[in-house]
């Protein structure tokens, strides 16, 4: 399917990568050694360390990329449709207020469904839990999902259950778009199992095994709390599981939003992050800090808070890296050969 933004990477690898669209021109180094273009009627085409280690010389690999000829990913809305989100906010409802930021005149969808593929799923728990509604992954989404969102059910907030059947359904939901994946969930309160046991440690436990679960898959989430019914210390929790952030290392933005002007700022921030800061990249790396990554020249830091970090073939922005990959520096990775 065709991309209105398709990849453009300009990279310096070993092998032409059509599954995300990115145009690359080979070259797999060994101590300055250019390898030139790979020929697709070799029979080791497509190995990145072809001959320079099986010469026995160091073997590495370089791509340039940049954001504005990527791939955007596809970015499914998880909105939370319990009956909290009918609570006052402002001069709003929490959920009308939800819709007006991404469907409004100038809301976030509206301004990007020309150009980036969203799908969105409104959850919620009744006699069916979890009840889900959902609209699949197409450009021109916004009055799709504003009619899905102008009808609201009610009931619980079974989070866990609702990530469980979203990541098993995730195929169907994106369409088959190119590119990766991010999660956008939208949330008022504290998870509610289906089960009807109360909310604990464990509950909130497994709404962020979900999460960790979906990096794990290649499925980024970027979490937001709209109103302060949800505690700190999950929402950093949630957010931390989405970005693969290991324990002892930096905390990515954990966002709360207290009124519908902090909403309609904090969900263009969210969707602007899970549209930014991953980008595919044309080969995986083993161990994500072997590889060196540059912003227009500057080195990055392997996994802190405004640096990379890199999941077998995803290369992730964090903080002012992700503001500076966003705002057009050229990115450089360097990684050794598989």
């Amino acid at each position: 399917m065709a991309r209105i933004l398709c990849c453009g990477l300009v990279a310096l690898c070993s092998f032409a990568c059509s599954r995300t669209g990115l145009e690359t021109a080979a070259r797999s180094d060994g101590g300055g050694v250019d390898a030139g273009p790979t020929d697709a009627s070799r029979p080791d085409a497509g190995r990145p360390d072809a001959g320079p280690r099986d010469s026995g010389v160091p073997c590495a690999r370089d791509a340039e990329l940049r954001f504005e000829t990527s791939t955007p990913n596809t970015v499914v809305l998880v909105l939370d449709g319990s009956s909290s989100m009918l609570a006052r906010f402002g001069a709003l409802t929490r959920w009308d207020a939800v819709r007006t930021a991404l469907t409004g005149p100038d809301g976030a969808v509206r301004t990007l469904d020309d150009r980036v593929p969203f799908a969105a799923v409104r959850y919620s728990g009744t006699i069916e839990c979890p009840g889900l509604e959902t609209v699949e992954a197409r450009l021109d989404s916004a009055d799709t999902i504003d009619a899905l969102l102008a009808t609201f059910v009610g009931g619980s907030t079974p989070t866990a259950e609702t990530l469980a059947a979203v990541r098993a359904d995730v195929d169907a939901l994106t369409d088959g778009f190119d590119g990766g994946v991010a999660f956008v969930l939208a949330t008022d309160g504290e998870p509610v199992p289906c089960d009807g046991r109360p909310t604990d440690d464990s509950v909130r436990a497994a709404v962020v095994e979900q999460v960790a679960g979906a990096f794990d898959d290649g499925i980024s989430t970027f979490v937001l709390s709209v109103g302060a019914d949800l505690s700190e210390a999950h929402l950093q929790d949630l957010a931390n599981a989405g970005a693969g952030v290991r324990r002892g290392e930096p905390d990515v933005p954990a966002w709360r939003a207290d009124d519908p002007t902090a909403l309609t700022e904090l969900l263009a921030v969210a969707i602007d992050a899970a549209i930014a800061c991953t980008t595919q990249l044309p080969w995986e790396v083993a161990d994500g800090c072997d590889a060196a990554v540059e912003l227009d020249g500057e080195p990055l830091e392997c996994r802190g808070a405004d640096g990379f970090r890199v999941e077998g073939a995803r290369l992730l922005f964090s903080g002012a890296a992700c503001e500076a990959w966003e705002a057009g520096a050229t990115a450089r990775i360097r990684a050794p050969c598989e």
